[in-house]
């Protein structure tokens, strides 16, 4: 329990630094925003791609690379190869989580665009007045939105990238184990995440977890990227280890 506690506690650490930069990268993307729609309301709305990815690759790789040095265990990693791992991770996961971020932001202010558009052409208003319904919009809900985002991206990738780190740490040191899902039994986590909890494979093979809707993802590690949003997003287990049962 007392080694949960501290992979938490180093874990919240990261959390609350991250957390204020990715929400300022977010409310200066929708700032950015607001200023185009003032500016030129159809023009802004035609190069909405173009605000919503300003910012998100550069703290986004800085807090992969952030939770995979801190969570690294340098008594076994070999420098050269762990430089390379982290490199593929930030390519390979980094830019798919930054693609998918872009996107959500893109789809929700469309979907809040979307209706006062409607309303102020069935009133008649002009691009310059529906403007500034839309600049207003945006102002309401800035800083929550910004806030949201920024806590459920960084606490999910702050689990996934420290479990990532942990496990290629082991898988570099060639000592033979067992890992072990553990989930922090509080009375807060999920049902599936409980189901999972002291579940032991090899270092090579997934982990089974039950899906809500049904089914089972095969995840390497908790909050792997490659298991369902219910099993992922906000998730709070960790990856431990044991002797290979002989």
């Amino acid at each position: 329990m007392t080694s949960l506690r501290k992979i938490e506690r180093k874990r919240k650490k990261i959390e609350r630094i991250y957390e204020r930069r990715m929400a300022l990268v977010l409310a200066s993307q929708l700032s950015d925003f607001q200023r185009g729609i003032s500016n030129d309301p159809l023009g802004a709305i035609e190069r909405i791609d173009k605000y919503f990815s300003k910012g998100i690759e550069e703290v986004y790789e800085k807090l992969i690379r952030r939770v995979a040095n801190d969570f690294r265990n340098d008594q076994y990693v070999r420098k050269d190869s762990w430089t390379d791992a982290v490199n593929d991770r930030v390519a390979t996961i980094g830019g798919l989580r930054i693609k998918e971020l872009i996107a959500y932001s893109k789809k929700y202010v469309l979907r809040r665009l979307r209706p006062i558009l409607m309303k102020g052409i069935s009133d008649g208003l002009g691009v310059a007045e529906i403007g500034r319904l839309i600049v207003k919009d945006i102002g309401e809900y800035k800083l929550g939105f910004s806030r949201y985002r920024s806590e459920r991206i960084v606490r999910t990738e702050v689990v996934s990238s420290s479990n990532w780190a942990s496990l290629e740490t082991v898988k570099q040191s060639g000592v033979r184990l067992m890992k072990i899902w553990i989930t922090e039994l509080d009375g807060r986590e999920r049902e599936t995440h409980r189901e999972a909890n002291n579940q032991k494979v090899g270092l090579d093979e997934k982990f089974l977890v039950r899906r809500a809707d049904g089914g089972y993802d095969e995840m390497e590690y908790p909050s792997d990227p490659s298991g369902s949003a219910g099993n992922v997003i906000n998730c709070r287990c960790s990856v431990g280890y044991a002797r290979v049962e002989n």
